[in-house]
């Protein structure tokens, strides 16, 4: 009895806490301290980094053939997958990589859905050895990462460059991306209206969304913020400049250039209309076509009736919108005119928010607001048909 009760004590006492052995998992799924000298920026995107661990998420490096070459996404994705939850994508903009830009979502957001958060390519530690540069090779790149994580049905929130990626995605993926959040992306701009809206800059754009200097980050975040801080130390924003921006600057000005030029690169902008499928029988048939009368009479022998088809288009979901467009009121990177002009392409399809006193970066000046509205619409509680 003594011998078992002196290695019960040993074996605790040799035993690390249970505290450090959790630390010591959590140490294991971070990224690695940028390469450089020490700093306060290298050290809070650290503290993200345990923040996106905290709220069950890990790093996952992704390598696939895109565009004829070698490609790796590195993504941010659930520890383990919840039954139940569903699946959301969340898509950078230029201002920085993923973990940057929705600090102030994922606590939330991780509570209701199994996150996929990737840092697009040549962003953060995702690298390519391709060429192409379109939104179009973005959107296939997330596309094949989300596949080879096995991931089959999601929805997907991008911001600004991300909005255009996110939209081209769903346009492409429509059998895989459910609904789709829109945050301050100026998607049916024309290439004159991008040009001109870079053009107020007086200088080259890529110095302002792709700062070198300490002077031009200021000016990004007068650009961006509605209410940006009057002053920052000089020392802060040029680390900032070095950890975010240095590394595949070439590149990212590449992607901005091509952006400018070709924007969404789609002709004519779809609506993002889904066909749903109806399923009888062993039987599927596009929803829409049961709603046309002559279908309607045909699918009567396949045990529909007339009556139930006419009825359909009122018995599906309550709220058919399938893209929810956000923009912050003040916005002076892409006017506000820009995302009335997408509702109304998109017309029942969308629902547009206004955000009052929030500029372009709307999830950081207002991310209550922006997270209440992103779970309101996409946890919409649905009607299931039946005959």
């Amino acid at each position: 009895m003594e011998a078992t009760i002196a290695r019960h004590f040993f074996h605790r006492l040799l035993r690390p806490p249970l505290l450090l052995r959790r630390l010591a998992v959590l140490l294991t799924h971070l990224p690695p301290l940028y390469n450089r000298r020490l700093s306060l920026v290298a050290l809070k995107d650290f503290q993200l980094s345990l923040f996106f661990l905290l709220c069950g998420l890990s790093t996952r490096t992704v390598s696939f053939t895109a565009g004829g070459s070698a490609t790796s996404i590195q993504i941010w994705i659930p520890r383990r997958r919840r039954q139940g939850k569903p699946a959301l994508v969340l898509i950078h903009g230029f201002g920085g990589n993923s973990k940057w830009q929705f600090h102030d979502q994922i606590g939330t957001l991780s509570r209701s859905f199994d996150l996929y958060i990737p840092d697009l390519v040549f962003f953060g530690r995702s690298a390519s050895a391709t060429a192409e540069r379109s939104v179009g090779f973005q959107s296939r790149c997330v596309a094949a990462a989300m596949r080879d994580l096995g991931v089959v049905k999601y929805s997907v929130a991008g911001i600004s460059y991300g909005g255009f990626v996110a939209f081209r995605l769903a346009a492409e993926a429509a059998e895989v991306v459910e609904r789709v959040v829109i945050l301050t992306s100026g998607i049916c701009a024309t290439t004159e209206e991008m040009n001109a809206l870079a053009g107020r800059e007086k200088r080259d754009v890529s110095e302002i969304l792709l700062p070198r200097r300490a002077e031009d980050l200021m000016a990004l975040m007068r650009r961006s913020l509605h209410r940006p801080p009057k002053w920052l130390p000089a020392f802060l924003l040029r680390d900032f400049v070095e950890v975010m921006y240095k590394d595949q600057r070439e590149e990212r000005v590449e992607l901005l250039l091509e952006l400018l030029s070709n924007g969404l690169d789609l002709h004519p902008l779809p609506v993002l209309s889904k066909v749903w499928l109806f399923e009888h029988s062993k039987l599927q048939v596009p929803v829409n076509a049961l709603l046309s009368p002559r279908i309607c009479r045909w699918s009567a022998k396949a045990s529909f009736s007339y009556k139930f088809c006419t009825q359909l288009s009122s018995r599906l979901w309550p709220n058919k919108e399938e893209v929810l467009i956000i923009w912050g009121d003040k916005d002076n990177v892409f006017p506000i005119s820009l995302g009335h002009r997408l509702q109304r392409h998109l017309g029942g399809n969308a629902r547009l928010e206004v955000i009052a006193d929030a500029g372009h970066a709307v999830q950081l000046e207002k991310p209550h607001i922006v997270n209440h509205l992103i779970l309101s619409f996409l946890l919409q509680s649905t009607i299931l048909l039946s005959p």
